[in-house]
C-alpha cells in the first residue's frame, strides 16, 4: 500500500477552490398510519403542519407509512395513478454558488414494469420531473410519469436503491446529476434555473403494496459532493448518504466495479477537475483526480456486486464548513502493467 501511495501521489499536482456559504434544508420525518390519517404524530407528513396532503389518496389508493418507511397500496381493481403532495417551507431555485439536492431511498419489492413509483418536483399545481421509477420505464430522470422523454436512466437498480439529485446552476443552465449506490448519470441540463415549491409522492398499479419512498430529504446549501471526470476499466466513485454536512457521520464512499476484492479511497486537500494522465507509470487510460496528499484508506471488501466501502464520517465540528477535500478510488486491475484501476474523481464541499 505504501508503494502504491508514493507512485500515484508522484505524478498528480494540487488546486484550490474557493469556498461557498451554507444555506438551509428542508428534511422530512415519519410516523406510522395512512397519511390522510396520520395527524400530528407525523411531523413532515402531517397536513395540520404544513406537511403532506390527503392528495389523490382514496380509502383503497394511497400511502401508507409502515415501520417508518412508505410504501404506496393500489386497491386492488382500479388502474390510476396516485400523488401526494407536500409544499414545502419555502419556494426553492437553483442559483449560483450553492447546489439543491434531493435524495431518498427508492424501494421497489415489486420489479414489474408497469408500477411505477417515485417523487415529482412541483411547482404550483404543475408537475415537473419525476425522480424514480417510470410506468414502463426505467429508473432514472424522466419528463412525466408515463410515456414520456427519460433524460437518464440507471442500468441496474437495486430493490432498496438510495437516489441522490444534485441540481447545480452556473448562471444559465442547471444541471441535473443522479446517482446511486454504484453509478453517477450524466448530467441533464435544462435552460435557466429550476424552481419548485413542493414534492409529490406518486404510485401506480392497483396490485401495488410494497414498493414506496424513505428518508426523504431535500436540501439547499453549499454542502456538496460533486463527481468529476471519469474512470478507467469501470470502476466508480460514488458519495453515499446525501451530502457531506458537518455531523453527518454516515457519509460514506462506495467504490464500484472492483473485480479483486481489494480497493482504496485516496483523500485530496484539493481537486484536480481536468486531471493528469496516468500511463507513465502503467494506468494505461487512467487518470488522476487528487493529489493524494491526505492519505489512502482501505475499504471493506467488495461484495458479489463489485461495490466496496469506506464510511467517511464528518465530525460535528461548524469550524469545517466551507473545507474542501478531493477523493478517489483505486482498485487492483489486471488490465494494465501496474495492475491498478483508478475511478472518477469527487469533490467535497462541507456545510452546515
Amino acid at each position: 500500500m505504501q508503494r502504491l501511495f508514493v507512485i500515484i501521489s508522484a505524478v498528480l499536482a494540487s488546486a484550490s477552490l474557493a469556498a461557498q456559504s451554507p444555506a438551509a434544508a428542508d428534511s422530512f420525518s415519519y410516523a406510522n398510519g395512512d397519511l390522510s390519517v396520520v395527524g400530528v404524530a407525523g411531523v413532515g407528513w402531517d397536513a395540520a403542519e404544513g406537511g403532506w396532503q390527503v392528495g389523490d389518496s382514496t380509502a383503497g389508493r394511497r400511502f401508507v407509512i409502515t415501520g417508518n418507511e412508505c410504501f404506496y397500496n393500489g386497491d386492488g381493481t382500479t388502474q390510476l395513478p396516485t400523488w401526494q403532495p407536500r409544499t414545502l417551507a419555502a419556494p426553492i431555485t437553483t442559483g449560483v454558488g450553492y447546489s439543491v439536492v434531493v435524495s431518498f431511498t427508492l424501494i421497489r419489492n415489486e420489479l414489474q414494469p408497469g408500477r411505477g413509483i417515485g417523487v415529482h418536483l412541483v411547482a404550483g399545481t404543475q408537475r415537473g420531473l419525476l425522480i424514480g421509477k417510470e410506468i414502463n420505464g426505467p429508473v432514472g430522470l424522466h419528463e412525466t410519469y408515463i410515456n414520456g422523454a427519460t433524460y437518464a436512466s440507471f442500468n441496474t437498480s437495486g430493490t432498496v436503491e438510495p437516489i441522490t439529485v444534485v441540481m447545480d446552476y452556473d448562471g444559465v443552465d442547471t444541471s441535473i446529476v443522479l446517482s446511486d449506490s454504484d453509478e453517477v448519470l450524466p448530467a441533464h441540463t435544462v435552460s435557466g434555473p429550476v424552481s419548485f415549491d413542493g414534492l409529490e409522492l406518486f404510485g401506480y398499479h392497483r396490485l401495488t403494496v410494497s414498493n414506496g419512498i424513505d428518508d426523504l430529504t431535500v436540501a439547499v446549501s453549499s454542502a456538496a459532493a460533486s463527481v468529476y471526470g471519469a474512470g478507467c476499466d469501470g470502476l466508480t466513485l460514488i458519495p453515499t448518504n446525501s451530502t457531506p454536512w458537518v455531523s453527518n457521520t454516515g457519509f460514506s464512499f462506495n467504490v464500484g466495479g472492483v473485480t479483486q476484492g481489494l480497493a482504496f479511497v485516496g483523500l485530496g486537500s484539493s481537486a484536480l477537475p481536468t486531471g493528469f494522465p496516468l500511463d507513465s507509470v502503467g494506468m494505461t487510460g487512467c487518470t488522476g483526480y487528487t493529489p493524494l496528499d491526505l492519505g489512502l484508506f482501505a475499504t471493506s471488501i467488495a461484495g458479489a456486486n463489485g461495490v466496496a466501502s469506506l464510511g467517511f464520517a464528518i465530525p460535528s465540528n461548524p469550524g469545517l464548513a466551507g473545507q474542501q477535500f478531493s477523493a478517489q478510488g483505486i482498485a487492483l486491475s489486471p488490465t494494465n502493467s501496474l495492475g491498478l484501476s483508478a475511478s472518477n474523481g469527487v469533490e467535497l464541499i462541507l456545510g452546515l
